[in-house]
């Protein structure tokens, strides 16, 4: 059905053992998107990861199918989520796929350059989350938190998701969606036209002017039982849509 002019954007899947239906909708993905020439897993693949030493055995059958895709031809690449930033190299060699650290890359389509990014760095009036997040992602905390042992970090993250938690109620929708100028300087960095990201987990296609030049951006949707928001790009274009197909 695919060819190799088909890439398909992915987000926001937080896959973990307790949601068994959204584990079997994304293998279900995996195999009706063979074909593809590349598929890009933008961030948060997982609800958590500890670190590849640690893994998830619960999901092996999700990265098995991952595998299964990336061996027939399709380039995987993962981009770090707020929930997977732990996400290395052994992982992306047990999918047959390629781990970007980046918090943004600029990929070729046939219609020209696309800028792809998890999302959360747009969010930048949620101080509180950009101030956590910069201590998870340096090399000091993510040092000594993979030299604990498994069990010290299965503590440590559910003492940091409580947190969240509890910090995620008082916020309004407003504070945790993306910053215009975020997004504008974004644009300008990459100097691309359109934008692909998730994490905010409100799918939908903003079009935008920034320096008199028409630009897109694309929002990801979050993975339900039942459906997920994904997009397409084919030589006729990028568009939302929804799976199954």
């Amino acid at each position: 059905m695919f060819t190799e002019q088909d890439t398909f954007f992915i987000a926001d899947c937080h896959l973990d053992g307790s949601r068994p239906d959204v584990s079997a909708l994304a293998c279900e993905f995996f195999k009706a998107i063979e074909g593809a020439g590349a598929l890009w897993i933008v961030g948060d693949f997982v609800e958590y990861w500890l670190g590849d030493d640690a893994g998830n055995p619960q999901l092996n059958h999700v990265f098995d199918a991952v595998a299964k895709l990336a061996s027939l031809g399709t380039t995987v690449t993962v981009m770090h989520g707020n929930r997977d930033f732990l996400l290395g190299d052994a992982f992306g060699q047990r999918i047959g796929g390629t781990v970007l650290s980046d918090d943004a890359t600029v990929t070729q389509l046939p219609q020209g350059p696309v800028s792809v990014m998890h999302g959360d760095t747009l969010c930048t009036d949620d101080v509180g989350y950009q101030q956590l997040r910069t201590l998870l992602r340096s090399s000091a905390w993510q040092t000594d938190f993979l030299g604990k042992s498994v069990a010290e970090r299965v503590e440590t993250a559910k003492a940091l998701r409580e947190k969240s938690q509890s910090a995620t109620a008082a916020k309004t929708d407003g504070i945790m969606d993306v910053n215009a100028v975020a997004v504008e300087d974004a644009f300008l960095a990459s100097n691309t036209r359109t934008l692909i990201h998730g994490h905010t987990h409100r799918p939908n296609t903003h079009e935008l002017e920034i320096n008199a030049q028409a630009c897109r951006r694309i929002v990801l949707g979050d993975w339900h039982s039942d459906h997920a928001r994904v997009a397409h790009s084919s030589p006729s274009g990028v568009a939302l849509k929804t799976f199954p197909f």
